[in-house]
């Protein structure tokens, strides 16, 4: 049977596999296809996470969509620590929002300064 793996960050790709497959293997091949490390990879199937046992047993069948995600742990090991890398992806994380929800704001209360002026 094939699937297909999505990711947000690369192309949709399909994979030939067999219902009997086990989870980590699938782990191992999305490993290769997409470069992310098992210990790091995210996998849902119809918003569920895929933790173990085979793709029968999770319900995956013949064309279905499978989504990677890349997990990120950019926490340091004490509670209280963050490395500047940390700070710094959380910094533009927070202004990637702000830039997002100030658009969102001017689209919805002054749309005209998006207009064209002919």
């Amino acid at each position: 049977m094939y699937i297909t793996i999505a990711s947000n960050t690369e192309d949709p790709r399909k994979l030939e596999v067999h219902e009997d497959m086990e989870v980590e293997i699938l782990r191992e091949l999305v490993s290769i296809e997409y470069s992310i490390p098992v210990d790091k990879q995210k996998l849902t199937f119809e918003g569920k996470v895929l933790s173990g046992g085979t793709l029968k047993d999770n319900n995956v069948q013949n064309d279905s969509m499978v989504f990677v995600e890349k997990e990120d742990t950019m926490m340091g090991s004490a509670a209280g620590e963050m490395s500047a890398e940390a700070q710094k992806y959380i910094a533009e994380q927070i202004e990637r929002e702000n830039i997002e929800k100030n658009l969102q704001d001017a689209l919805e209360f002054n749309p005209e300064a998006f207009a064209k002026v002919v």
